[in-house]
């Protein structure tokens, strides 16, 4: 807790502050309901609700906004072949508006991602007809990726920026492709600096952007034959599992620590000072080696710093649900050590 209490300390005395903290919920790492009552609401400016959990949990909106939080509609997509029909875009566009005015939402976070550079200006084309429909008083984001310029070919920045409130770099899943993944970290604290930079070349000012950060980790089997205590040397199985079953939220990486961390004589938590990122090795029960890279409090409080440093609007993380333990106890107690260094929004 001391430690908590330290990285807490540092946002404030380093003035880290920001403008809006972004908050996704979805099913992804926990399906529990309730467990956004855990969350520090006072710190929540925006909560971008997937459309399934919406559905199963509709009380969420008017408890945020009892806490003064906008709430938007979010995990609501387009079949990518429907992209360059206009009819389709006009059918999808009104299935958003009719949704988002059922629930009475405060607008609506666009993910698209991998786009196809076939359909680069289909896309800008359907952002700019959701703003048109929604209106300037609801607020559209769009997740895209940390680093812009190597999706020019896929995304038209520029045309996107006109008609978007603010973009959501998601500053994760930096690991590779599947199935050339490489065990290692998920978002490092030097990619901050070089999302801004990019965007900002791109035309679209730290001012609009929500850097987005990642609650969650990735669980990497290493390839048969690796010893235990080999460190860093982990090359991935092959063939990899699907992608998505690699990923762990923070509540089930500290459960599988729990359970497995003594499993490797004198392995520890390690700290990787390259990409400021915690990570350890684990035996699983039938003897292969794990590598885990994840984040934690230590390393988010030294990106929602260098958010404030670099002026961004805000920070985001995927997802607010992703400290769930598989003990109740223990999953409050995550929560509100991820949650003790979320900086605290400069609210109007």
């Amino acid at each position: 807790m001391l430690l908590l209490g330290l990285l807490a300390g540092l946002l404030g005395v380093c003035g880290a502050q920001v403008a809006e903290v972004f908050v996704f919920h979805s099913n992804n790492y926990n399906e529990a309901a309730g467990d956004y009552k855990l969350w520090d609401w006072s710190k929540v400016t925006t909560v971008a609700v997937w459309k399934d959990r919406l559905l199963e949990e509709p009380d969420i909106v008017p408890f945020a906004r009892a806490r003064g939080a906008k709430v938007v509609l979010g995990g609501f997509g387009m079949n990518a072949e429907h992209f360059s029909n206009a009819s389709a875009r006009a059918a999808y566009v009104g299935a958003v508006v009719n949704l988002t005015s059922a629930f009475r939402l405060d607008g609506f976070n666009v993910d698209i991602e991998g786009n196809a550079p076939e359909h680069r200006d289909a896309v800008t084309a359907l952002t700019c007809d959701l703003k048109a429909a929604l209106g300037p008083a609801s607020m559209l984001t769009f997740d895209l990726g940390a680093a812009p310029k190597s999706e020019i070919d896929r995304y038209d920045f520029a045309g996107l920026g006109v008609c978007l409130d603010y973009i959501v770099p998601m500053i994760y899943d930096m690991v590779g492709g599947w199935p050339e993944l490489s065990p290692g970290p998920n978002s490092p604290l030097g990619a901050v600096r070089t999302c801004v930079e990019e965007y900002s070349e791109l035309g679209i000012p730290p001012s609009r952007l929500i850097l987005g950060f990642p609650w969650y980790g990735y669980d990497f089997p290493c390839a048969a034959g690796t010893p235990a205590g080999s460190g860093g040397a982990c090359v991935m199985a092959q063939p990899p599992p699907p992608f998505l079953q690699l990923e762990a939220g923070y509540g089930t990486v500290l459960d599988t620590w729990e359970r497995r961390g003594a499993s490797v004589a004198g392995a520890g938590v390690s700290w990787d000072n390259t990409s400021s990122t915690p990570w350890f090795e684990y035996a699983a029960t039938d003897g292969s080696i794990h590598q885990c890279w994840y984040d934690d409090p230590r390393s988010l409080a030294l990106k929602y710093a260098a958010a404030a440093e670099h002026s961004a609007r805000g920070v985001a993380f995927w997802t607010g649900d992703s400290f769930h333990r598989a003990n109740g106890t223990k999953s409050a107690g995550a929560a509100r050590d991820m949650w003790a260094v979320v900086p605290t929004p400069a609210r109007p």
